[in-house]
């Protein structure tokens, strides 16, 4: 989300100035901001804060804002109040995605807030469609924005020999990769169970996991376990995620809900043929068996056979990838993003 808003200002047209506002900390992609944004930093108590609203409209007040844009609940929540009271008009909010259930009073508070925003935006037909079932949004004031991302200044090269040494991987040797914090919600247990029987099938692959968090002993465990752990390389954090992507031939998400994956547009973008499970927005992403393949979530036979599927047909992984790598520019990109935005926040 916060790499999605970032990126949105940076693109925005010299015809906009923008303030970007913090609440609860400043994060660490405020360094990758356009010297010409404004930052501020408004901390908020935990807690319901009604001097929140009062603080925030203030700040609206003195910097004469024109359109309000809010990433996320909390943000539409305290945003569309301080709105009202700052006497601001436009005010648009952007749900990035939802992988939880909010509690009921919350619900009835987003069902009467929903009623003074301009306009919606959702990144996928799929949050659209549970913003409307289950929040009361009005169909008519929703507006599907895809996330859309630039790679062009790092390109992916393949066959780079010096990132294959540094991986221990032989040029021969095929490679699946999933990039993915490590949390239950991305399912990589289902993968390492999935790839534990590819093994069996290709005996010269390799699993690359990208990502850090609270589950890497407890996969590193599992592999163990599964007599696969030499085949699995753990590689934290990277921020030379493109680079990676590179020497992926198959690249996996398999996650038990998702909103819209920038990683899977990386990968679209990188031309890596991709298997992913069918939740969330990955079915808006992926035409099923044109620019990639669909499975079921948790049925890892399934994953399992996709994978050893794609790795011995070479024809089918050129073909996924160029079409993948076509339908990322003509609807992923973030030029098409920007514009779409500008058209929501200029419109009359």
């Amino acid at each position: 989300m916060e790499k999605i808003a970032v990126d949105l200002v940076n693109g925005l047209p010299n015809r906009y100035k923008t303030t970007i506002c913090c609440y609860d900390s400043m994060g660490p992609l405020k360094d990758c901001l356009n010297e010409s944004i404004e930052i501020i930093y408004l901390k908020r108590k935990e807690g319901f804060n009604p001097k929140y609203f009062i603080k925030l409209a203030k700040e609206m007040k003195k910097r004469k804002i024109d359109v309000l844009h809010m990433h996320n609940k909390t943000a539409f929540f305290y945003g569309t109040i301080a709105a009202k009271l700052a006497g601001i008009n436009k005010t648009i909010y952007t749900e990035h995605g939802r992988t939880e259930k909010i509690k009921k009073k919350t619900k009835i508070a987003f069902k009467i807030l929903n009623r003074f925003i301009t306009e919606t935006i959702v990144v996928t037909d799929y949050i659209k469609n549970y913003l409307l079932s289950n929040e009361g949004f009005r169909a008519e004031r929703v507006t599907v924005i895809p996330n859309g991302i630039n790679i062009t200044k790092d390109e992916p090269k393949k066959n780079d020999n010096a990132l294959y040494e540094e991986l221990g991987i032989s040029e021969n040797t095929m490679v699946v990769g999933i990039v993915a914090r490590l949390d239950p919600i991305k399912n990589h247990k289902m993968l390492l169970k999935a790839f534990k029987i590819a093994v069996n099938k290709h005996s010269n692959i390799k699993l690359i996991i990208v990502g850090d968090g609270s589950l890497r002993g407890e996969l590193e465990n599992l592999a163990k376990k599964y007599m696969i752990r030499k085949k699995v390389i753990f590689l934290g954090e990277r921020k030379d995620i493109i680079k990676i992507l590179g020497c992926i031939d198959v690249f996996v998400l398999c996650s038990k809900s998702e909103g819209m994956s920038i990683t899977l547009l990386e990968a679209m973008a990188s031309g890596v043929p991709i298997i992913a499970t069918r939740v969330g927005g990955n079915s808006s992403i992926i035409e099923n068996g044109v620019s990639g393949i669909l499975v079921e979530s948790n049925e890892h036979i399934e994953l399992a056979k996709e994978i050893v599927c794609l790795i011995k047909d070479d024809q089918k992984r050129k073909e996924i990838s160029r079409a993948a790598k076509d339908r990322y520019e003509r609807e992923f990109t973030l030029d098409k993003m920007v514009e779409r935005y500008c058209f929501i926040f200029e419109k009359k």
